[in-house]
């Protein structure tokens, strides 16, 4: 049976659940605390290192596109000029 999107399991076996994963003591609470904050921390540095893949490559593009033309202009290659 599900009540509030929390399942409830017949005979205690929410506090046998918990129990099995640590989470059964007044500790509990700051653990679970504990844990969000590192999903939310986890997802925030993934985020940010996505981001920074994504500049870095498009930074590494852009510069490559302007020493090719910087080599293209200084050999006049393709215009005949500087034979």
């Amino acid at each position: 049976m599900k009540k509030h999107g929390v399942m409830k399991l017949p005979n205690g076996g929410n506090r046998k659940a918990l129990a099995e994963i640590g989470l059964d003591d007044q500790a509990a609470c700051r653990d679970v605390r504990d844990l969000r904050e590192l999903l939310t921390n986890w997802r925030r540095i993934r985020r940010e290192a996505t981001r920074s893949l994504i500049t870095f490559g498009v930074r590494a593009i852009l510069i490559f596109m302007v020493l090719m033309a910087a080599v293209v202009i200084s050999t006049g290659f393709g215009t005949g000029i500087g034979r």
